[in-house]
């Protein structure tokens, strides 16, 4: 399984826009893979978290709060974790 990790901070503007860019790029060049988009999202205080899960993808979906502080070096480890959990591919 091939695993995208997407690590978020306040982007309600701009996520769903790169979750479908991911999903499309996932659907286009790597059809025949099980794939797995991730999204990590740092404590946002915006719609980010709800427009993430709202995003209608083809390619499955996940929308979690990273789990210890704050930054983005915490968001990646929580997306490999996830990656490890998952049996994806990074």
């Amino acid at each position: 399984m091939i695993g995208i990790g997407i690590s978020t901070r306040n982007c309600e503007d701009t996520i769903a826009e790169v979750i479908k860019t991911v999903d499309e790029g996932v659907t286009k060049y790597f059809p025949q893979q099980k794939s797995l988009i991730i999204v990590c999202d740092g404590f946002s205080e915006d719609r980010t978290m709800e427009v993430a899960h709202d995003t209608v993808t083809k390619t499955e979906k996940i929308v979690v709060t990273q789990r210890g502080g704050p930054g983005k070096g915490n968001g990646v480890k929580n997306i490999f974790q996830l990656s490890l959990e998952r049996n994806c591919e990074n």
